[in-house]
């Protein structure tokens, strides 16, 4: 069993309440002290309606790593019973109720329970009398406040109570409680195949990190499996089968175990364990600080839908309705977002409108390219800054929003594609696309930590280390892509499994029956514009003019109403110019003739439209005769 380095008092109690707090449970009149550490548990009694205080404490705001103190008042005495560890939050567990294999269901206990591994204080495991009145906190689930927990600790010291052994104690349960994480990295995955085979190999190790004091692995081990055997009521030579040839290759004959794979893994384990103990001790992190965690949902922070405050539809254009509204059930629903439109139809302003009401500026905007591949989303190598001859793994856009692999820290920063349609689906997805559907993709690249491991649905995956290595897609995390109508062909290229995870959205413009100067009027009113009725009409007879043959949307005839604005406070209209900056491009594909029949509409409805100066940039750009 590792010993504890010198230090005093204070820098124990630092070292451990680092990054964690500390909450009082009072069983009340009965007395469950026994119930809760047999079973290493922890019992809610109480009322569990939400306008409870000590139920909010106890279901909200306990974590993992958090230390509890049994404690009650009876007859004017103020009485301990044991420190623990919580081993995991209430609200984490999704409020199963917590057995083991000898917990019965029929406890005189309530279902509200939460793992903890306790210290008792006296060392035969009763009651102690100790802390003065005016230090003892009132509820029977409460925050207790890291200095009274250390004037606790303090009056216990000086009514002789080893202090020192409660504390290592507590720093062994810490690093305890997250045993599953070290023993993944050192025994085969098989050792959790079996309830029976996990919880024989976690007691084994439990016991031979913290009750073997033998000269040699092997005696240590030896004495730890014949523990458990005892304890169990079985044979030794199940347990010795249960760590090793039931997940390993039998040893050669004649080597035994000291010589097969056992011993040397628990001679691993324990050099783990006792860095974790180390990095506790200092305060430098916690056991719960290198656990990867669900962030807070920015769709339970607001019941309100986003406003799209400079954007403007006609009543009815976008159904019964609205379109933020059906956005915001989608994304409530767990989907991703793609939106479709014509040009102009604002998407990309929409998605930005809906990122900016749920989640801030905790989103990045990228745009797609058709040289788009997994070197930009994914990730790859890049040269070393720090080595020469060296390469580095460098996250892409998509994995930069899941970590910060420099701390490391987690994030929860939402992302838009604008222009879906430019990239090569499978070419520049690639994993994510097996993320998406809520698998654990582990890429082809490594760093310091290992292979690169992306990890599609945490909430399944039994150990979520926080390291440099690991990228979780929070269940809260989502996608906003934008997608131009004619470019639908592209949705076919993806398979239905990664489909099914978006909604797909349409942003509609209107049609030429809809087009109207009341229509245009209020678009300029809603975007700041002043015009008079002569250029009202002018730019809706632009906009009719286009409509029947190349849809676009609202966004581009605001990009119009902008340039023309400056024209009109210089006191000179000129539509042409617009047109060939902002609709001309649109027409790409579009044939001879309907761009021919476009114009004449317009040199035909728009006053003073100089269609030979469209019609050279038409012949320029693309390589189009389009004479009158």
């Amino acid at each position: 069993m590792p010993s504890s380095p010198t230090k005093t008092f204070e820098e124990e109690i630092n070292g451990l309440l680092s990054n964690r707090d500390v909450y009082k449970i009072d069983w009340g009149e009965n007395n469950l002290w026994r119930i809760w550490r047999r079973h290493s548990i922890v019992s809610y009694e109480g009322d569990s309606d939400t306008s409870n205080s000590s139920w909010r404490v106890f279901s909200e705001s306990i974590e993992e790593g958090d230390i509890l103190v049994a404690q009650t008042k009876n007859q004017g005495s103020y009485l301990t019973y044991g420190i623990g560890i919580a081993l995991a939050g209430y609200e984490s567990l999704n409020q199963r109720v917590i057995t083991t294999e000898k917990t019965e269901s029929q406890l005189d206990i309530s279902t509200h329970r939460i793992p903890v591994n306790w210290v008792p204080i006296a060392s035969n495991g009763e009651i102690v009398e100790a802390l003065p009145s005016e230090n003892f906190p009132n509820g029977s689930v409460t925050k207790y406040g890291n200095e009274r927990f250390k004037a606790f600790l303090n009056g216990l010291e000086q009514e002789s109570y080893d202090i020192g052994d409660i504390l290592q104690s507590l720093e062994y349960n810490l690093v305890l409680g997250d045993i599953d994480s070290i023993i993944n990295q050192h025994f085969p995955e098989e050792w959790k195949s079996s309830s029976s085979r996990e919880q024989q190999i976690r007691a084994v190790v439990t016991k031979f990190l913290t009750e073997t004091n033998e000269d040699t692995t092997r005696e240590r081990r030896l004495t730890a499996q014949k523990r458990v055997a005892n304890e169990n009521g079985i044979e030794m030579n199940t347990v010795q089968s249960k760590c090793g040839r039931e997940i390993w290759d039998t040893p050669a004959e004649g080597e035994g175990y000291q010589k097969g794979r056992v011993d040397p893994a628990l001679e691993q384990i324990e050099a783990d364990f006792e860095e974790r103990i180390e990095i506790l001790r200092k305060g430098s992190q916690s056991t719960k600080a290198q656990k990867w965690v669900q962030p807070a949902n920015p769709l339970k922070e607001t019941n309100e839908v986003a406003s799209l405050d400079s954007l403007y539809f006609p009543d009815g254009l976008v159904g019964n309705r609205s379109l933020t509204a059906q956005i915001d059930d989608a994304l409530r629903s767990g989907k991703h977002i793609i939106l479709t439109g014509p040009p102009g139809s604002g998407k990309t302003e929409i998605a930005q409108a809906i990122a900016d009401h749920y989640v801030g500026d905790e989103y990045e905007l990228a745009t797609a390219t058709d040289d788009w591949s997994t070197f930009h989303t994914i990730g790859g190598y890049q040269p070393s800054r720090e080595q020469d001859d060296a390469l580095d793994f460098k996250p892409g856009v998509f994995l930069q929003r899941f970590l910060d692999p420099a701390e490391p820290a987690a994030k929860n920063e939402w992302l838009i594609i604008d222009e879906l349609n430019r990239a090569d689906i499978d070419k520049a997805f690639g994993s994510l696309l097996s993320a998406l559907t809520e698998n654990t993709v582990t890429l082809p690249f490594e760093n310091d930590d290992g292979s690169i491991v992306l990890v599609g649905d945490p909430s399944s995956a039994d150990d979520r280390p926080l390291t440099s290595r690991h990228y979780y897609i929070p269940d809260s995390w989502r996608l906003i892509a934008t997608m131009n109508t004619q470019d639908k062909a592209s949705l076919y290229k993806m398979s239905y499994a990664f489909m099914r995870r978006f909604a797909f959205i349409s942003v509609p413009v209107p049609d030429t029956d809809t087009i109207s100067s009341e229509l245009v009027s209020n678009y300029a009113e809603t975007w700041g514009c002043d015009f008079d009725d002569d250029a009202i009409q002018n730019i809706t007879n632009l906009w009719k003019a286009v409509q029947p043959h190349k849809e676009i949307g609202p966004a581009l005839i605001k990009d119009i109403m902008g340039h023309i604005q400056n024209q009109t406070d210089s006191g000179e209209i000129d539509y042409a110019y617009p047109v060939r900056m902002y609709i001309v491009p649109q027409l790409e594909g579009l044939p001879e003739g309907r761009i021919n029949g476009m114009l004449n509409t317009m040199a035909s409805d728009i006053d003073g439209f100089d269609r030979e100066l469209v019609a050279q940039f038409v012949e320029e750009y693309q390589n189009v005769s389009v004479e009158g």
